[in-house]
């Protein structure tokens, strides 16, 4: 028994997340939950790309949008491609993310999360002068009426210090001070 036990700690520990068994399960994921379910519930695709298992989860979303792209709006598209270009760029499939976040309708979404797409795109094109560019622009945005109020009504419900304005700057931060390191690493460089 333990020699079994032994075999499998040690096996575990040579093979790549990506590629133990556990992640081959992700394909009997439901692609005919609804949207909501899939996006967000205990068992969508959330559930394959926390666990490290990135090629895998982004396979998953690249079915469900197949499955039902007839039934998606914009937004819901939208979301769904720019989490499977973070997969992709996970497991280091970096030009097949930046083609996947070229696909999202910009026009459909508000201009700080237009900025921060591009500025993705860029880190994974390895395009530091536009990802610079758009770190600029991102961090000129005038912040909308809007958007303090939004944010207090977070902080009343969810506590803490809420979302801050622009949007995702710090992400993109992030990936100039990790420029030159996987998507994966650079994602969360403050972090590390």
């Amino acid at each position: 028994m333990s020699l079994l036990i032994f075999t499998v700690l040690a096996l575990s520990q040579t093979q790549p997340v990506g590629s133990v068994p556990y992640c081959s399960l992700a394909k009997y994921t439901s692609i005919t939950q609804s949207y909501d379910d899939f996006e967000s519930g205990s068992n969508g695709w959330r559930q394959w790309g926390e666990n490290g298992c990135y090629s895998e989860a982004a396979e998953l979303l690249a079915n469900y949008r197949r499955e039902n792209d007839a039934s998606l709006g914009a937004a819901p598209r939208n979301s769904l491609l720019f989490h499977e270009a973070q997969l992709r760029a996970s497991a280091g499939e970096n030009s097949a993310a930046a083609d996947l976040i070229d696909e999202i309708e910009t026009r459909s979404v508000i201009a700080p999360v237009a900025i921060y797409y591009a500025a993705t795109a860029a880190f994974l094109r390895n395009d530091k002068v536009r990802l610079k560019q758009m770190r600029k622009e991102l961090s000129e945005m005038p912040m909308p009426k809007e958007f303090e109020d939004a944010r207090r009504r977070y902080v009343e419900a969810n506590g803490g210090e809420g979302p801050k304005w622009p949007m995702n700057l710090d992400v993109v931060d992030d990936l100039i001070k990790c420029f030159g390191q996987p998507y994966l690493i650079a994602y969360s460089c403050s972090y590390q």
